[in-house]
């Protein structure tokens, strides 16, 4: 079963990894979150573990409306058809965080991170906390036909614990990849080395959590 101090645990020997082998990835300090009722169990916990899990191809960062209590009521919604869902992370390969000629501190003059996220998102629903991913483009379609039932979605993991466990800090990363890229970027090699593309997958493997 997974717990906090699993999740703790993980982080902590990957942000050891990635300090002796240098892979270039993101792995933040934990930043205490308030506790909001209306979100599924555990949600302010996992995101007050790390303020920044980042590799080259994807990200994982609180949301800006959880920050708070006070963001959380400021928030606005939608009415798509899943129900309301929580981004909990994206793409960064084909659409980076920032743009050209944006600001890449992501930061206002409080110092609150207030950017997005930059390609394809992972949601968390709201309802039951189950973590999954549409494609985008089925997205914006089943929101415009919210009777429609043939659109494709991958439910990932059962909530946002699960998630994290599995399929960011173990050895389902590869197949999430797979799922919101594609399996030839999950695959994609550098020719001189052979080692994977993907910094997130080279740091998992050097701390033996994925293959």
């Amino acid at each position: 079963m997974t717990t906090i101090a699993t999740l703790r645990e993980k982080l902590d020997l990957l942000r050891s990894v990635e300090t002796q082998r240098r892979f270039g990835t993101v792995i933040g300090p934990g930043v205490e979150l308030a506790p909001i009722p209306a979100l599924p169990a555990g949600t302010t916990e996992v995101f007050s573990l790390s303020d920044r899990l980042e590799g080259n191809y994807l990200l994982f960062k609180p949301p800006s409306s959880i920050r708070t209590p006070t963001a959380w009521r400021e928030r606005t919604s939608d009415n798509f058809a899943l129900g309301e869902a929580l981004v909990v992370g994206a793409e960064i390969f084909s659409n980076p965080e920032f743009l050209p000629g944006e600001d890449e501190s992501g930061e206002d003059e409080s110092g609150e991170d207030t950017m997005g996220y930059g390609g394809a998102p992972i949601r968390m629903s709201l309802a039951d906390g189950h973590v999954y991913y549409i494609d985008p483009e089925d997205y914006v379609f089943l929101y415009k036909n919210p009777d429609a039932d043939n659109v494709e979605v991958e439910v990932l993991a059962p909530d946002l614990m699960t998630f994290l466990d599995r399929y960011v800090l173990g050895d389902q990363y590869p197949r999430l990849v797979e799922v919101v890229l594609s399996p030839e970027v999950a695959e994609q090699r550098h020719r001189k080395t052979g080692d994977y593309v993907d910094s997130w997958r080279r740091l998992l493997i050097a701390a033996g959590l994925a293959a």
